[in-house]
């Protein structure tokens, strides 16, 4: 379903990405469900030169957001991580722990359990968690395995387990697919 629908958006993206500057911007927004579908068949590389084009041609604030969240995601896929971790800290400095998503303090989260440094990975998977309301937050379940695994690396076995038994409580399960 993924790659007909993927077919159907590289079609139209090939059509128009020459006149993309000439487009109004609200038609330029299209193609954001393009470059999801992108990440979605696991193609940072893709979606970063996708992103790159349609960057400049979008005003809409929400919009900016999700592109700057897919170039985010790219450079972390693409294990990148000196780009990563800065676009990370820029999205941190950007939005409050209790925003609907949490994928800045994932991946600077998960950079600080790359460098052993479990005390700041803690504080990072736990910002999110703390300021979580009844809505769905994205990429809380990976917050919750970068702070248990902090937990762990600090040699607190039952702060990790309640995080652990926390995380089931809000029916969120382990991530399977990072890198």
């Amino acid at each position: 379903q993924y790659v007909k629908a993927l077919e159907i958006s590289q079609l139209l993206y090939q059509q128009r990405v020459n006149m993309l500057p000439l487009l109004p911007a609200k038609e330029s927004r299209f193609f954001l469900h393009y470059v999801k579908l992108v990440l979605q068949l696991n193609q940072p590389a893709r979606a970063l030169g996708i992103t790159s084009k349609l960057r400049p041609q979008i005003q809409n604030p929400a919009a900016l957001e999700r592109i700057d969240d897919a170039i985010l995601s790219s450079y972390y896929r693409l294990e990148l991580y000196r780009q990563s971790d800065s676009l990370a800290q820029q999205w941190i400095d950007q939005h409050a722990p209790e925003h609907r998503n949490a994928l800045g303090f994932y991946i600077l989260g998960v950079s600080k359990l790359r460098t052993q440094n479990y005390l700041l990975a803690l504080e990072l998977g736990l910002q999110p968690i703390v300021f979580a309301g009844p809505l769905p937050t994205q990429k809380l379940a990976e917050c919750y395995a970068v702070a248990n695994s902090a937990a762990l690396g600090l040699r607190q076995a039952d702060y990790a387990a309640i995080l652990f038994d926390e995380m089931q409580e809000r029916s969120l399960n382990l991530p399977l697919d990072d890198p």
